[in-house]
C-alpha cells in the first residue's frame, strides 16, 4: 500500500493546511502541463493527487489511518440506489373512478357562484351608473338655474352680475349647453359694441361702463378697446385710471410712441408733473429714433419729411421742446426745434418755442429773428 504521507512529504500529524500546502507545491512540479510527454511524471502526479484526495477528506483519512496503523479497516459502505417498485406493487392501486353526479353538482355550484358574483357586480355597476346619471342631472339643473338667473340680470341691465354668473359656470359644454354658449358669446359681443359705439359718439361715461365690464370679466383681445378705455378715462378726468391702462398697453408693446406721448401729456397738462412728463417724452424720443433707424437707416435725419410721419411724431417733439422750456433747459429746447423745423418746416409752433428759448438765454436778436420767421409764415 502506498504511504500517502510519504508521497506528500508530510508527517501523519500534519494539519489540513499543511497537507494542502504540500499538495500545491508538488502539483506545481509534477503536473502534466509542466511535463508534457513524460509518462513517469504523469504517474507521479496521479499518486500525489490520489494521496491528497484521501488525506484532504476527513472520512477517507480516518479509514486510511486505521488501515495504515492496524492493517485493517471497515470496508467503505456500498450505496444502492432505490429501484422502482415491482409491477405487482404498482398494480396494487386501483384506477380512480369518476363520480359524474358529483362532478355535475360541482360544476353547477361553480356556475351558480359565478352567476351570483356577476349579478352583484352588474347590480353595483348599474346602481353606480344610475347614481352618476342622477348627480349629472342635478349638476346640469343647477347650471341651468344659474343661466336663467343670469338672463334675468341681463334683462334688468345688470351686466356686472350677468358676467359674474356666466363666468362662474366655467367651461361650457357646446353639445349639452349650446344655449348657454350662444348667450355668453352674444353677451360679450353686445358689451363690446356698446362700449365702442358710446366712445365714438363721445358718451365717455357710458363707454367706460361697458369697457370696464369687458376688461374686468374677459381678456380683451382687441387692444384698441383698452386704448378707448384709457382715452375715455382721460376725457372724464380719471387720470390715475388712464395712466394704469396706458401702462398696461405699454407692457403689451401697443403703439409705444403714441402711448408715451399720451402719458407725457397727462403728466404735463393734467397733473403738472413736468419731470414725469419729460421722462415719457424722452422715452418716446428713444422709441422714435429706433423706429427711424429700423425703417430708414442711420441717415434718417437727411431723409425724413413731415409727410412721412404720423401726427404723433410732431406732438412728441413739440412737446419735448416745450417741456425743456418749462424746466429751464433752453439749449435743449432750441436743439429740438431745429429738428422740428427741418422735418416740419411749415409748422409755426417751432419758431415760437425757439424764440422763447433764445429769450431765456438772453439772445434777444436771435429771438427776434425766430419771431419774424413766425409772422412771415
Amino acid at each position: 500500500m502506498n504511504d500517502h504521507y510519504h508521497i506528500l512529504g508530510v508527517p501523519p500529524e500534519a494539519t489540513d493546511e499543511e497537507i494542502r500546502a504540500a499538495f500545491k507545491k508538488l502539483a506545481v512540479i509534477y503536473h502534466p502541463d509542466k511535463n508534457p510527454d513524460n509518462p513517469e511524471m504523469e504517474e507521479r502526479f496521479k499518486e500525489i493527487n490520489e494521496a491528497y484526495q484521501v488525506l484532504s477528506n476527513p472520512y477517507r483519512k480516518a479509514r486510511y489511518d486505521l488501515l495504515r496503523n492496524y492493517g485493517a479497516a471497515e470496508p467503505e459502505p456500498q450505496y444502492t440506489y432505490p429501484q422502482p417498485p415491482p409491477p405487482q406493487y404498482r398494480r396494487a392501486y386501483a384506477e380512480p373512478t369518476v363520480d359524474h353526479e358529483e362532478n355535475w353538482k360541482a360544476t353547477l355550484y361553480a356556475f351558480g357562484f359565478t352567476f351570483v358574483v356577476a349579478l352583484i357586480v352588474m347590480s353595483f355597476i348599474g346602481i353606480k351608473s344610475f347614481y352618476d346619471s342622477v348627480k349629472e342631472e342635478e349638476r346640469l339643473a343647477k347650471r341651468e338655474n344659474v343661466y336663467k338667473r343670469a338672463q334675468i340680470f341681463y334683462k334688468s341691465g345688470n351686466l356686472d352680475s350677468t358676467f359674474l354668473l356666466m363666468n362662474g359656470l366655467g367651461g361650457i359644454d357646446p353639445e349639452q349647453e349650446t344655449d348657454m354658449l350662444v348667450f355668453k358669446d352674444a353677451l360679450i359681443t353686445s358689451t363690446r359694441n356698446q362700449g365702442a359705439d358710446n366712445y365714438l359718439n363721445g358718451n365717455y361715461s357710458k363707454a367706460i361702463y361697458f369697457l370696464e365690464i369687458l376688461d374686468k370679466y374677459t381678456d380683451i383681445k382687441e387692444l384698441s378697446l383698452k386704448e378707448s378705455l384709457a382715452l375715455a378715462y382721460r376725457e372724464t378726468g380719471q387720470m390715475k385710471e388712464a395712466i394704469h391702462v396706458f401702462t398696461q398697453l405699454l407692457m403689451r408693446n401697443y403703439k409705444r410712441l403714441y402711448v408715451f406721448v399720451q402719458l407725457a401729456e397727462i403728466y404735463r397738462d393734467e397733473i403738472g408733473d413736468y419731470e414725469k412728463a419729460l421722462f415719457y417724452f424722452e422715452r418716446g424720443n428713444e422709441s422714435a429714433k429706433n423706429y427711424y433707424e429700423a425703417i430708414y437707416g442711420k441717415a434718417y435725419n437727411v431723409i425724413l419729411t413731415g409727410n412721412m410721419l404720423p401726427e404723433d411724431h410732431f406732438k412728441l417733439y413739440t412737446g419735448l421742446a416745450e417741456i425743456y422750456l418749462r424746466l429751464n433747459q433752453p439749449e435743449s429746447a432750441i436743439s429740438v426745434t431745429e429738428w422740428n423745423k427741418q422735418v416740419w418746416p411749415d409748422r409755426s409752433d417751432n419758431f415760437l418755442i425757439a424764440a422763447e428759448g433764445y429769450r431765456q438765454l438772453g439772445a434777444e436778436q436771435a429771438a427776434q429773428e425766430e419771431l419774424d420767421k413766425f409772422f412771415l409764415r
